[in-house]
């Protein structure tokens, strides 16, 4: 709600707000005391496009979407039943951030029914703690019609996985149609996202004319 949020600096310094999902019983009640401008609920998010119980398994911080149900039994709902509750907005900006299940998630979504322009999307768990890789995400996304920054959303975290110490991975994904207004405005972005706007520049040539010839 306040430590490590990347949606606050929008609420604070721009007046906007939203939705916060947060399973854990007591980072939630933590979360309230923040007095958000938003609407929060406790839950988590379900991989299936319907109401699911699962387990959350509180060490990893994620569900045991393919495990062995190790964990605190909870109701998950869909992504896209939360949005229809607060009346399906057009979502600017979504974060997401589930240590793992994050592809499983967007798969629940019917994009032609929701307008979410910007996503921030936890990627380095992608493929080690659920199936589906980071490759097959951005293709899933690239086929919705979103532009993918890598690492767009910049971090200075780490993680210890695999006997090493990684950064954490967050990666853009950008409307097309959003991406020449983005580009006039680099200027006014945050500092957590002036790295985004350039390699957004970047993709401005060849990368970037791909990616039109294949959606158009």
């Amino acid at each position: 709600f306040e430590n490590g949020s990347t949606t606050a600096y929008f609420e604070v310094k721009h007046g906007w707000t939203g939705l916060l999902v947060e399973p854990v019983s007591f980072l939630y009640e933590e979360g309230r005391l923040k007095h958000r401008n938003s609407i929060s609920v406790q839950t988590c998010l379900s991989p299936l496009p319907r109401l699911a119980q699962m387990a959350f398994n509180v060490d990893t911080e994620g569900l045991e979407v393919y495990g062995k149900n190790k964990g605190v039994l909870m109701e998950c709902l869909p992504l896209y039943s939360l949005l229809q509750a607060v009346g399906n907005p057009t979502v600017n900006y979504f974060s997401l951030d589930v240590e793992g299940g994050e592809f499983q998630i967007l798969q629940t979504v019917p994009w032609d029914q929701v307008d979410i322009e910007v996503m921030s999307i936890e990627t380095h768990f992608a493929g080690v703690r659920n199936k589906g890789s980071k490759e097959e995400l951005v293709e899933f996304l690239a086929s919705k019609g979103y532009v993918h920054i890598p690492n767009g959303h910049k971090e200075e975290a780490k993680f210890f996985l695999d006997g090493k110490w990684q950064y954490i991975q967050n990666d853009l994904f950008v409307q097309k149609k959003l991406v020449p207004d983005i580009l006039s405005n680099c200027h006014t972005i945050s500092d957590s996202y002036k790295d985004a706007c350039e390699r957004l520049l970047s993709l401005k040539n060849d990368s970037l004319q791909q990616f039109h010839s294949k959606v158009e």
